[in-house]
Parts: C-alpha cells; sequence; structure tokens
C-alpha cells in the first residue's frame, strides 16, 4: 500500500542480495534516512530461480551492454515522489533496479549511490553507462570514478564518504575498554602475527577474526543485519586500540592508484577508539579526519606492540583522541550528514525529523565535552 506522506522512494536490495556483512553498512544507513525523512521503501524478494538468473545476468552483463532480469521479482511504481534513491553496493545492484517498472517516469529526480565502484572496473560493466544514465545525479565512494561517470548523467556525479550511525556507535560511561586490540577484515598479516604473539606471552585480549570474512566467495553472511551493527558497536566502544587499513588494500589491481577511505576509520572514530595503522594517502582523508591523531601511523612492517605500549604510557593524550574520535564523529559523520548531501542534490529541503537527529547528535557530544572538562 502506498504511503500517502511519502516523498521519497527508496530501492532497497535487502531482500534479493546475499546478506554479506559487508552490506550491513549501507542497510544502517537506509533506517537511519527512514527515520528522518518521508520515505517508502521498495524491497521485492528473489524469484525461485534467482540463483541461475543471477549468474547468467552478471556474466552477460560483463561482455554485453544488456541487462537481464536476475531473477527479482517485478514490481511497478504508481504514485509520484519528488526523489528516487538506489543504495548500491556494488555496480551488479543496478541489474536489481532495473526490474522497477515506471520508477524513472514517476519520481521527479533520481539518484544512485554506488559504494564500490572502481576505475578499473569501469570496461568490465557494460551494461552501466544505460542503466546509470537513468538517474540525475550519482553519488559514489571513491573519488576516481567521478570523471567516467558525469559523461553517462545529465546532473552531477559526487564523491561521498561513507558514515556511521554515530549514536550507535557512541561510548557513554558503561563503556568500559576491556579489548586490548580489535582487528576485524582485512589485515597485514605481519601486523597480525605480532599480536597473535602479544596474546599467547603477554594475555594482550586480541579479539580478530578466524574465520573467512574476505577473499571468499561471497564473504561472510549474517541472517540478522541490525544486530550485527550493534554487536560490532558494542565491540568496538569496549576496544581500548581498532587497526584500521586502507580499503582493499591488498587489491591493488582493483582499485587502482586510489587509496580508499573505507568504512572502518568512521566506524573505529565513532566508537571512540585509538585507531591504529595506515594512513590514507588520500587527498580528502585530512579534510575529514582533521583532528590529531585521528590514526596513529603504523605501516604493515612496524613493531605495532611497542607502539600500543608507548601509547598506554600517554593516558592524558589517549583520552583526548577518543574524545576527539567521538565528538567528531557526532558533529561531521552520522549518516544524517550523508542523507544531507542527497538532498541538496535533489534540491529538497530537509525535514524536522532530520534536524531533532542533529540536535540528538550535538547534545551527545555537547555532554561528552562537558563530562571530560
Amino acid at each position: 500500500m502506498h504511503d500517502n506522506s511519502a516523498r521519497v522512494l527508496m530501492y532497497s536490495n535487502r531482500n534479493v542480495a546475499n546478506k554479506i556483512l559487508a552490506r550491513c553498512l549501507l542497510w544502517e544507513f537506509e533506517d537511519i534516512v527512514r527515520q528522518v525523512d518521508k520515505v517508502e521503501l521498495l524491497s521485492p524478494g528473489r524469484l525461485s530461480h534467482f540463483d541461475t538468473g543471477y549468474r547468467i545476468a552478471s556474466k552477460v552483463a560483463q561482455y554485453l551492454p544488456i541487462a537481464l532480469n536476475p531473477g527479482v521479482e517485478g514490481l511497478c511504481v504508481d504514485a509520484e515522489y519528488e526523489l528516487f534513491i538506489a543504495v548500491c553496493n556494488f555496480p551488479t545492484d543496478l541489474l536489481y533496479v532495473n526490474t522497477l517498472k515506471q520508477w524513472r517516469k514517476k519520481c521527479k529526480t533520481a539518484v544512485c549511490w554506488i559504494d564500490e565502484l572502481f576505475v578499473n572496473e569501469m570496461a568490465h560493466v557494460k551494461y552501466l553507462k544505460a542503466l546509470i544514465s537513468q538517474f540525475d545525479h550519482v553519488i559514489v565512494s571513491c573519488q576516481q570514478v567521478v570523471k567516467a561517470i558525469k559523461p553517462y548523467i545529465s546532473g552531477d556525479c559526487r564523491f561521498v564518504l561513507p558514515g556511521v550511525d554515530a549514536l550507535l556507535f557512541a561510548p557513554d560511561s558503561t563503556s568500559e575498554r576491556f579489548i586490548d586490540v580489535m582487528s576485524i577484515g582485512r589485515r597485514s598479516e605481519k601486523v597480525h602475527a605480532q599480536l597473535v604473539d602479544a596474546a599467547e606471552r603477554n594475555g594482550l585480549f586480541y579479539l580478530h577474526d578466524t574465520t573467512c570474512s574476505y577473499g571468499c566467495k561471497y564473504g561472510l553472511t549474517t541472517s540478522e543485519p541490525r544486530q550485527h551493527r550493534r554487536l560490532l558497536a558494542n565491540l568496538a566502544k569496549r576496544s581500548k586500540y581498532f587497526l584500521v587499513n586502507t580499503g582493499k588494500f591488498d587489491e591493488a589491481d582493483a582499485t587502482g592508484d586510489e587509496e580508499i577511505i573505507g568504512a572502518r576509520y568512521f566506524e573505529g572514530a565513532a566508537s571512540g577508539t585509538v585507531m591504529v595503522g595506515r594512513r590514507p594517502n588520500h587527498p580528502e582523508f585530512d579534510n575529514v579526519f582533521f583532528w590529531p591523531d585521528a590514526v596513529i601511523d603504523a605501516d604493515p612492517g612496524a613493531r605495532v606492540v611497542k607502539i600500543l605500549s608507548e601509547l598506554d604510557l600517554q593516558p592524558e593524550r589517549v583520552r583526548q583522541i577518543r574524545h576527539n574520535n567521538v565528538v567528531n564523529s557526532l558533529l561531521h559523520h552520522d549518516w544524517v550528514y550523508r542523507w544531507e548531501k542527497v538532498l541538496e542534490l535533489a534540491g529538497l529541503d530537509p525535514m524536522p525529523e532530520l534536524s531533532e537527529r542533529k540536535r540528538a547528535l550535538e547534545g551527545r557530544a555537547l555532554t561528552l565535552t562537558e563530562s571530560d572538562d
């Protein structure tokens, strides 16, 4: 049933795509947008032949400018909306969006956000031009792609970094940091080996993956995306140190020479950990993480245990790092600020609910500042 108050039509792949952990981040974004705006969510399901259909459709799309239905329930848009937003992790997600009928006719402005589209992939997504050209504006999380996308669309292509549910990740007075070091996802095996050794020899509480979370065909999955994000937040805000690396740092052939500013930086900062690892050599990094010690540099060959020991001897510095990370995340990196960029592209004013969330973020930041004084 159509929600007559909705001004935004959001297409979500949450009921059709594999629930790999990497997708949970953007589903978190969708959930927050639904809290701060008048949104109708379209989330079709799979048809019985989806597994076969997706394999065929994705393979054909690599070599031919043809977008087949990968086995997704067909839906038709009947009502009219100010804005259509499609949030895609990967360019192949556009195959799902393409199954929707009449969306372009019924929506005044259309925006697509593609999180993982790299310049080196452009030659291998033959269908991209036809599908992306239906949108007025495109948002990408990889800066090099902007110039490549612009000729395909009538409007703007913008580079926008990921965000985080800063209220969920922000620690409070009950968040005791009993985890010494937390590491999730891709990691430097040299650094990992040092920390495993320290855990065995010195009792370091080193929380890390022991299953294949990357380099697999699909990656780890979850049946409860919201619970996964909450668990990640609860672990991070109980961790002293948080290892970070640039996105896909071990797949340079995919990303070209762009060092990707991935979600880990925003999650680590928002939870008030001290981030240790690679500070991306990216022109935007210092603009978004503009405060001192946002990341403590530790290259793959660094003596990371020694770095952590030295930080342990500087409690005031560590306290200031944690404070800066949390407060600046609340004021700059919550998903609500990313949604404002989408509204700006669409020429729409924010809803009152958006202002309410911003006041909550500012209030939480003020409380933390006052408690630290």
